[in-house]
């Protein structure tokens, strides 16, 4: 028993070693020793703190950070305010989303990519999301998609109408 609660405090005080950011070499050793760990820990009164190191070394092997969650919640609301987009205050309520996604992580590259598409979509679009690139010291991609052009359909519609009825 104490020779199992050893080992447990012996590959506690290695992870606490570790490094911010450890090769997947010493992730992987210290990974099969908490296996065997845990595997000769079942049944025992060790098991439950084999079980939490084990834990917390497969956080360590795979973090997910609440930022990083945060961040993808913002992504999936803006893109779907993005893909039903009917109007211009639907683009400004995904350009909103997307900059609280920005402050979060100025380096995400699905965030700079999406406020990009949104700044396709209109002039005014476009500047917002500059100004946000330019507040957050995003550095903005070369190829920046630009606006469409105004619809001038609409404007001429009356001429070519009356153009009809006249004949012409």
């Amino acid at each position: 028993m104490t020779d199992l609660q050893g080992r447990i405090d012996d590959l506690r005080r290695q992870l606490q070693r570790l490094s911010a950011d450890p090769d997947a070499e010493t992730v992987a050793r210290l990974e099969r020793q908490a296996r065997a760990l845990l595997s000769d820990a079942k049944n025992t009164p060790q098991e439950n703190a084999a079980q939490a190191l084990f834990a917390e070394l497969a956080r360590m092997n795979n973090p997910t950070s609440p930022t990083a969650a945060t961040v993808r919640g913002l992504l999936r609301r803006a893109r779907i305010r993005i893909e039903i987009a009917g109007d211009n205050d639907d683009i400004d309520e995904a350009i909103d989303i997307l900059a609280e996604a920005l402050a979060l992580n100025p380096r995400d590259e699905d965030v700079v990519s999406l406020l990009q598409e949104a700044a396709a979509r209109s002039e005014q679009a476009a500047q917002r999301v500059t100004d946000l690139f330019t507040r957050h010291s995003v550095k903005q991609p070369a190829t920046v998609p630009q606006p469409p052009a105004p619809d001038r359909t609409a404007r001429r519609l009356p001429d070519l109408i009356r153009l009809s009825r006249a004949g012409v």
